[in-house]
């Protein structure tokens, strides 16, 4: 069967049969290229019907039909999409795909993040998502190049704090457990990702920091609530004060992280883990995160407000500017 008639095929398969199987599963999406997925094939299973290879692109057309993107704040994945959602039974895998800037954030990046985890969250054939990045980096926060492209652009930088919010908000409050898989670069906003998910794995090569004292921006995603819990007020103020960087063991001494394994194991390590969450009871595991989350939720959303306000007088401040394009004009130099 050619592959237009497999797309015709599965148009009219019922959405309670639907099920995908994405092979090989991580490392493929994982390998740096650029588009991430996109001169891999995939193993296709449907639901016992009948198995085969077909192209990625008949993988979106699927993805599509089965509702995981049918609205607009649900992102249609394509293969050159800012982010991937592949599915692998009842674990939804989210990986940032733009690996040429380390999985910088942009908007079109936010939209389809914020779409992916609001997908994964409300798909009832979902029990874990894990969210990592392709490539080198997990991710290394606010694409500073669309910064300097926008400049003092106020519309702007409000849609990219809104953005960042209501992604922290699936996170932090959805149903589903969120696993951050980090490897190589957790920085400024990608960082404020890691410590929004529920368990970090993080490969031990790992290094991550906050930059944005530095450059004269400032932090968001409920960090200046999030962090002081988990570290404590001093050493969480004196973190994002001073950009130092931590490698994976002081990350897990300081209680950012759940497990630190060698770069080597990290995939099985990740997928071991997500496997385990996806087969446990999961009412109590909704339950657990809602109670644990209730009693800091109102101190978040000020949290949300006030670095909201804070972000964008920084962003709009020409001296943070300056800040940037001296950071990027050094980084072309390099």
């Amino acid at each position: 069967m050619d592959v237009g008639a497999q797309r015709r095929r599965l148009a009219g398969v019922s959405n309670r049969a639907k099920r995908l199987r994405i092979s090989p599963s991580l490392s493929a999406i994982l390998s740096g290229d650029p588009v991430g997925i996109g001169g891999h094939h995939v193993s296709f299973n449907m639901a016992g019907s009948f198995s085969g290879q077909i192209s990625i692109s008949s993988i979106i057309i699927t993805n599509y039909l089965q509702g995981h993107f049918s609205s607009e704040e649900k992102t249609s994945m394509t293969v050159n999409s800012p982010v991937l959602s592949t599915q692998d039974d009842a674990i939804c895998t989210i990986t940032l795909n733009r690996p040429k800037c380390l999985n910088a954030m942009n908007e079109p990046l936010l939209k389809a993040l914020k779409g992916a985890i609001f997908n994964a969250n409300t798909d009832p054939s979902t029990n874990v998502i894990v969210l990592r990045g392709a490539g080198r980096a997990f991710c290394t926060g606010k694409d500073l190049k669309e910064h300097q492209e926008l400049g003092l652009n106020r519309e702007a930088a409000q849609r990219a704090i809104t953005l960042l919010h209501e992604t922290s908000r699936e996170i932090l409050f959805g149903e589903k457990i969120v696993i951050a898989g980090v490897y190589g670069w957790a920085v400024g906003g990608g960082l404020e990702l890691m410590i929004a998910c529920d368990l970090v794995v993080l490969a031990e090569s790992t290094r991550l920091f906050f930059p944005e004292m530095s450059l004269g921006l400032f932090v968001t995603g409920g960090v200046t609530t999030l962090l002081p819990h988990m570290i404590g007020f001093s050493r969480a103020k004196a973190l994002i004060l001073s950009g130092e960087q931590l490698d994976a063991q002081a990350a897990k001494d300081f209680g950012l992280v759940w497990r630190v394994v060698a770069d080597e194991e990290f995939e099985e390590e990740l997928l071991q883990s997500a496997q385990k969450i996806s087969m446990m009871p999961q009412q109590s595991q909704r339950d657990l995160k809602k109670i644990m989350i209730a009693g800091l939720q109102q101190d978040i959303e000020n949290a949300f407000e006030m670095e909201a306000e804070a972000a964008e007088r920084s962003s709009l401040d020409q001296e943070t500017l300056e800040r940037v394009n001296a950071n990027l004009n050094k980084k072309d130099e390099s």
